[in-house]
């Protein structure tokens, strides 16, 4: 190619033959190709040179350190070991403080406080729940098994509902326990 049009085409060896200026492209690319190849060697002598120095460099600080260290020895024959300091008593508030200041500021502190608070409350009101509920269906049972008794005996009695137990104070259905229970669980 040549000003954008095509001079010449064919084979890679029709074009080595016939055409001159193939030859001598092929000739530039090779002589590249020579020039980057001195270029490397140069430059890898030239690393090899700044490594011995380097290496010479650190192998003089090395001995000098060794002969520093060797009069540090000389000097301290039997240094006495200091533990590592510790300090008694209790913690300054401004220890406590940088806690805060790092974990967000003092309203985030407050706001996870208040939220570990009030997931215990939950946890707790579970467990009173749990117990009152259970309250709840033993008197139940109880009053269940009373009644079958009385009725063996006479048919005078009418059966309370579950809701009109003297343990159920605010006469709630089994139904409604378990949603209660359900949902304090769920808020935990």
């Amino acid at each position: 190619m040549r000003a954008g049009k095509i001079v010449a085409q064919g084979t890679y060896h029709e074009l080595k033959n016939g055409v001159a200026e193939f030859e001598k492209l092929i000739e530039m690319g090779s002589k590249g190709e020579e020039e980057k190849q001195k270029q490397k060697i140069a430059y890898e002598k030239q690393e090899s040179v700044e490594h011995s120095h380097k290496l010479r460099s650190q192998r003089s600080m090395s001995e000098a350190s060794q002969l520093s260290f060797n009069m540090d020895l000389d000097n301290n024959k039997d240094p006495a070991y200091e533990g590592e300091s510790q300090k008694e008593g209790s913690v300054d508030f401004g220890v406590y403080l940088s806690y805060i200041k790092s974990g967000g500021g003092k309203f985030t502190m407050i706001l996870l406080c208040s939220l570990f608070m009030l997931a215990q409350i939950f946890y707790s009101s579970t467990d009173v729940w749990l117990k009152e509920w259970v309250n709840i269906e033993e008197a139940n049972s109880a009053y269940q098994k009373e009644v079958r008794n009385i009725s063996t005996s006479t048919n005078s009695t009418p059966p309370l509902n579950f809701e009109e137990l003297s343990k159920n104070y605010f006469h709630l259905t089994r139904e409604q326990c378990v949603y209660i229970y359900a949902s304090l669980i769920v808020i935990c």
